[in-house]
C-alpha cells in the first residue's frame, strides 16, 4: 500500500535507528525534506556518504550519553551541510526523554525555520 503525502515528510531516527535512516539519507534524499537525528549509531560509516546531503538535519545528543560520544555530533554537523546541533545539557542516550522541554523546544524551532 502507498502512503500519499502533500510533501515528503521529515524522519526521525534515533539511536539504533542510524542503520535505516543513513541509508534512506544516502540512497533516496527525495523521499525526505529533512532529518531529525538523535544520537544515532553508524556516524563513522556513513560520514563520507552524507556530505552530499543537504536538506535540513536537525543532530541532537545528550551531553552525557554514554553510549554515543558528543564527538559524533560534531562529526554530523562538520559532515552534514545544512544542519544544527542541538546538545541537550544532563541529558543521556534519550534526551528527549531527560529533558522533553528543551528537546520539543528545538524539534519546534527546526522545524520553524527550515520548512
Amino acid at each position: 500500500e502507498t502512503l500519499a503525502f502533500n510533501s515528503a515528510p521529515v524522519v526521525i531516527g534515533p539511536s539504533v535507528s542510524g542503520n535505516y535512516i543513513f541509508p534512506l539519507m544516502v540512497n533516496s534524499p527525495d523521499l525526505i525534506s529533512g532529518v531529525v537525528v538523535i544520537a544515532p549509531v553508524g556516524v563513522w560509516r556513513y560520514e563520507s556518504l552524507l556530505r552530499d546531503f543537504n536538506k535540513p538535519c536537525l543532530i541532537v545528543w545528550g551531553s552525557n550519553d554514554k553510549s554515543q560520544p558528543t564527538t559524533n555530533a560534531d562529526v554530523l554537523d562538520k559532515a552534514l551541510p545544512n544542519s544544527k546541533k542541538l546538545i541537550i545539557q544532563g541529558g543521556g542516550h534519550a534526551p528527549y526523554i531527560d529533558n522533553p522541554r528543551v528537546f520539543h523546544g528545538g524539534l519546534g524551532e527546526y522545524l520553524q525555520t527550515a520548512f
